[in-house]
């Protein structure tokens, strides 16, 4: 930088009592020459992406359009008005290169100058709200004797510390993959486009009510309403409203969680379990409650894990962070993991949609419970039958199964592993796993049924059918003196259900699936 800065300070500096600052916005513009700097200037003027949902007040539009006609000015009177360069312009124009929002953007979409200075203008929007001015002075103080200059030195060190180039290349690549916009010729447009959308968040104002103005209305006297503005909390719920801009502002939200930027949190009803994709940017999820089955389980948690989930990404960045890359960072480190992590008996899932066993990072469910309370037991309930409902899938009769190996305490590792289904292409084209098939034996024979188990359920849609009857006889039980044995349905809990064929002995014989058992008679 020093040997591209020395002939345009040797033109244009000249020796004044202090420092010229505008040296640091200017450097760049005379490197570029006054030709390239106007067709920035006007192309950036003639594009306002800011126009339809902001003002002039919230965008700093017109505070721009002034800083750029000052700057075109100065390009045509540089050598009059430049004065004495800073020690460290060097250095400033270094941080510059690394952090700038414009600069790291003009290298993520192609070297497209206007949608760089776009996309750039979206963030200084989003550095000026008061929560980011806020989160930099913590990071790095309030250099009170700056004067005027701290603050935006400090977003450039927070840009260039943070990595936001970096961080810019992975949303860029989390964006097209999603978007599908992998073969798209016009694809950093499109990208683009997706990208200012999500960054830009709508405020809104919401009518409150309160006590005086209830009171006041019930009374039929007039009342004044109390609106709270708003940038990110948002209705999220099956309701659409009657004004289309909720929900382009529910859209607008959801694609915001989706990015780098805030917000950070996002907190749905049930509506939020199933269809959305929030894996961009997070990897912990929390339940206010448990559900009653674990496929709702499942469907919440499968928002965040899913194709290339942060998980997944930040797993390999620590694994692969110190190789060196062309061109894209984040095809070259899945093409990486690909390569190294996957191994000749996984399939392509991996590294995708998970990296087996070594796996490092991972999803983090957070399930606030109370110590000795009904959801400690819910909760284990859950985890284990959500473990046999995956095993048990393509299954025909999936709950029965899962009933069965509850209650039957498998323990034998080789016995459950012969109950898969393996349905995956890469195993079926595998030799030895072909063989292995055809030499499989049924763990269940299937038998067709016998004219024992017929009687049962015919005598079972009889007692269904019989309700009322049955009712009625129960009252009048003590008036029984015998019953008839045989043709009687049994319900054992250990052996299911059977059929009374007879008595002897004082004890009544009934037919299992297993075979006959004897039971002592009940006494009338």
């Amino acid at each position: 930088i020093d040997k591209l800065l020395k002939p345009i300070i040797e033109k244009y500096e000249r020796n004044t009592a202090r420092e010229d600052k505008k040296w640091y916005y200017m450097a760049p513009a005379l490197l570029d020459g006054p030709e390239y700097v106007n067709r920035w200037i006007n192309d950036l003027l003639s594009a306002d992406p800011d126009a339809d949902d902001t003002t002039e007040e919230t965008t700093g539009t017109s505070g721009l359009e002034v800083h750029l006609g000052r700057m075109k000015s100065l390009m045509n009177s540089a050598e009059k008005e430049m004065g004495r360069v800073p020690g460290d312009l060097s250095s400033v124009l270094a941080d510059i290169a690394i952090g700038s929002f414009a600069v790291c953007a003009f290298r993520t979409n192609g070297g497209d100058l206007r949608r760089s200075s776009e996309l750039a203008k979206v963030f200084v929007n989003r550095f000026n709200a008061t929560e980011a001015t806020a989160a930099v002075i913590l990071a790095y103080g309030d250099d009170e004797a700056s004067e005027g200059d701290g603050h935006w030195r400090n977003v450039l060190r927070y840009c260039c510390d943070g990595g936001f180039g970096a961080m810019l290349d992975e949303y860029v690549h989390m964006v097209s993959e999603g978007a599908g916009f992998g073969l798209s010729e016009d694809k950093n447009h499109r990208v683009h486009e997706l990208m200012i959308d999500a960054l830009k968040i709508h405020s809104a104002s919401y009518s409150v009510d309160t006590y005086p103005a209830f009171k006041k209305r019930m009374q039929g006297e007039e009342y004044q309403r109390t609106f709270m503005r708003s940038h990110y909390a948002v209705g999220f719920t099956k309701s659409e409203g009657s004004e289309s801009k909720n929900v382009d502002r529910k859209d607008s939200i959801r694609n915001a969680f989706n990015s780098p930027m805030r917000p950070f949190v996002l907190a749905t009803t049930s509506i939020g379990q199933e269809g959305l994709d929030f894996h961009h940017y997070c990897r912990k999820i929390m339940h206010w409650n448990l559900p009653s089955n674990p496929i709702d389980l499942e469907q919440r948690e499968g928002r965040i894990n899913r194709y290339k989930c942060l998980a997944i990404r930040q797993d390999i960045s620590e694994r692969f962070a110190d190789r060196s890359f062309n061109s894209d960072v984040w095809q070259e480190l899945f093409s990486m993991a690909a390569e190294e992590i996957r191994s000749a008996d996984q399939s392509e899932l991996v590294p995708y949609w998970c990296l087996g066993k070594n796996q490092t990072v991972k999803i983090e469910r957070i399930i606030p419970m109370y110590p000795v309370s009904k959801d400690e037991v819910n909760y284990q309930r859950l985890i284990k039958v959500l473990s046999l409902y995956r095993l048990t899938m393509g299954q025909a009769r999936q709950e029965e199964l899962v009933d069965y190996i509850l209650q039957s305490d498998m323990k034998d590792r080789n016995y459950i592993k012969n109950l898969f289904i393996n349905l995956s292409p890469y195993v079926r084209k595998d030799e030895a796993w072909k063989e292995k098939m055809a030499e499989r034996k049924p763990v269940v024979e299937v038998k067709k049924k016998s004219e024992r188990q017929m009687r049962i359920e015919a005598l079972q849609r009889e007692l269904l059918a019989c309700e009322e009857q049955l009712v009625s006889l129960k009252c009048e039980k003590d008036t029984l003196k015998s019953y008839e044995i045989a043709g009687m349905l049994v319900t054992h809990k250990s052996y299911g259900d059977g059929l009374a064929v007879g008595s002897a002995e004082g004890r009544i014989i009934v037919e299992f699936d297993m075979g006959e058992k004897k039971f002592l008679l009940p006494k009338v």
